[in-house]
């Protein structure tokens, strides 16, 4: 026997997939109020922090505090004008452990599985500005659905749109 639905229940299911984003929204918001950051969960997206993080965790940022070498800092590489190994713009936030505290107060990042550090100075001189946090708490397969979904995107992107950063 067949299970009919009730008539307003597609409208139904637009209130509450509504209600469900704006539920998700505030709690980012509030979360981002407590733990000082305007980017309190971010999802891993490449293989650098291997055997630390995997692509797909998420990993919790805590905005306060001091960084010591040795911490996991998240930092805005768009801002810092920061490219992959290919020369693409890298348009997420880079996950890697500081290496070292320059005098002038800026860090020196690189990924654990990484051999080298980033090219062109992207991992070199990061500002207190650029940082969003350090990493305080490690999720497993959180961030798969935005790491699948970034990259849905930017292959759409990057065929639609001719002038999209490469």
């Amino acid at each position: 026997m067949e299970k009919h639905r009730k008539k307003g229940s597609k409208l139904e299911d637009i209130f509450y997939l509504a209600l469900g984003a704006l539920s998700a929204y505030l709690i980012y918001q509030f979360l981002g109020i407590i733990l000082h950051t305007q980017t309190p969960i971010v999802a891993v997206m490449t293989e650098s922090m291997i055997p630390t993080i995997y692509p797909g965790d998420a990993v919790v940022v805590y905005g306060n505090g001091e960084i010591k070498v040795g911490d996991i800092i998240v930092f805005d590489a768009y801002k810092k004008g920061c490219r992959d190994a290919y020369g693409r713009i890298v348009t997420y936030p880079i996950i890697h452990r500081v290496i070292k505290i320059n005098e002038d107060g800026t860090y020196e990042t690189k990924g654990d599985h990484n051999l080298f550090q980033l090219p062109n100075g992207c991992e070199s001189r990061i500002s207190r500005e650029y940082v969003y946090g350090k990493a305080i708490l490690k999720i497993p397969l959180v961030g798969w659905p935005k790491k699948i979904l970034v990259g849905v995107l930017n292959i759409f992107a990057n065929i639609f749109i001719p002038s999209y950063p490469k």
